[in-house]
């Protein structure tokens, strides 16, 4: 599928929609992260999604403030109303919001529920393949067409 046309819907990670709740204490959160090797997880509320907690929130609003992620409860120190982006939003799109406004996870929404958070290592990742594919594919164009066909190639 060519990058230009592909929806985030299709190369959402499994296991990405990862939520904890607004009063589970960070270190809960970072528990999770690790076990699912992720760098975000979905903070909600009552069951809504409310906000991203990353590990760059973690640096910047628990280490850096000297506070004990035992204690700390992440809706605290979570990034509140996050950009998002939709699920059928294409893979330009959340690259650009990515690029331009310096985030590192997109929370993806579907039906105004979380589906996924999006990574930009996630997009990387889809690109290079599309890219691999795509010289895949020209080499072995190249190939049929350096090959001589019998009698028809001396003319």
């Amino acid at each position: 599928m060519n990058a230009n046309n592909m929806i985030l819907r299709n190369i959402v990670p499994e296991n990405s929609a990862l939520t904890v709740d607004s009063c589970d204490t960070v270190a809960q959160a970072l528990d999770l992260m690790d076990r699912y090797r992720c760098h975000a997880v979905g903070v909600t509320v009552n069951g809504f999604f409310t906000g991203l907690f990353t590990r760059s929130d973690f640096i910047k609003r628990v280490v850096r403030r000297d506070l004990d992620p035992r204690r700390v409860a992440v809706g605290s120190v979570m990034t509140v109303n996050p950009v998002v982006v939709s699920a059928g939003s294409g893979i330009k799109e959340a690259y650009y919001l990515m690029c331009c406004d310096d985030y590192s996870h997109l929370p993806v929404i579907d039906n105004n529920k979380l589906v996924g958070i999006i990574s930009e290592h996630d997009l990387r990742k889809d690109i290079a393949c599309d890219l691999k594919n795509a010289q895949a594919k020209n080499k072995i164009m190249e190939s049929m067409f350096r090959e001589s066909y019998g009698l028809c190639a001396s003319y």
